[in-house]
């Protein structure tokens, strides 16, 4: 802070000069300097602080020297600083939470914002990718390039249409054709052979099956549980004491 600027104090910041409610005479851009000093930032962040607008997007201060002027800019710079947030990312979070923070009503609306920060910052998104991903704006770092976005479109259409092209052909008729076509389709799939040859038999009727007349001697069952068996629908039921 450079105390030059702020001591003596600049008289047109006197209580009484800047708590009205404008417009004023003193305009803000005429005293960025003190500002700046008294506040910490840069010139930059001053220019974003001042441009903040809300949900309707109409900006939440004028450029009148009065003290609600002056308090939404310190409210801004001082909780960014303490969110360790950058300008730039700042003033996305009350747009991402959809809230305006012209000033809190009360401890527990400041309270309820930094609980939603601390999720954002958890999420491992940074402000500027949540506002590609939630809100489409196209001016975020992270949006897709269009020129990116043209050469995947255009890909995933060359394989869509390779792949309608393989399977939108007209079926055989004959036996054979089929045959040979599903096991080329089967093939692709990684079925083997003997699977594909069953699933043709089953198809074509050609697979015979008979009972089983004679167990093998070697066949072991185990006891029957003593407790009934209960369907998971019967087992719901009885959880919340509707069953028998």
């Amino acid at each position: 802070m450079n105390k030059r600027l702020i001591q003596p104090l600049d008289p047109a910041f006197e209580v009484a000069k800047v708590d009205v409610t404008g417009p004023t005479t003193e305009k803000i851009s005429s005293h960025h300097s003190v500002l700046l000093a008294a506040l910490g930032i840069r010139e930059a962040d001053l220019v974003v602080f001042k441009g903040l607008t809300n949900v309707a997007g109409a900006p939440y201060i004028t450029d009148d020297l009065t003290l609600t002027n002056l308090s939404f800019l310190w409210r801004h710079a001082w909780l960014s600083k303490l969110l360790k947030f950058k300008v730039e990312d700042w003033k996305l979070v009350p747009k991402l939470f959809h809230q305006d923070i012209m000033q809190f009503a009360n401890p527990q609306v400041a309270w309820d914002l930094i609980e939603k920060i601390d999720q954002l910052k958890a999420a491992g998104f940074t402000p500027d990718e949540l506002n590609w991903l939630l809100a489409s704006d196209l001016t975020s770092k992270a949006a897709t390039k269009e020129t990116d976005a043209i050469r995947f479109l255009s890909a995933l259409r060359k394989e869509l249409q390779a792949i309608k092209a393989e399977y939108s052909q007209t079926p055989p008729a004959d036996a054979d054709g089929l045959t040979a076509l599903l096991t080329s389709l089967l093939q692709k799939l990684k079925h083997d052979e003997a699977a594909i040859q069953l699933l043709i038999a089953t198809l074509r009727d050609e697979v015979s099956l008979s009972a089983l007349q004679v167990y093998p001697q070697a066949s072991t069952f185990q006891p029957r549980s003593k407790r009934p068996f209960l369907s998971p629908m019967m087992n719901r039921l009885k959880h919340f004491g509707l069953g028998d």
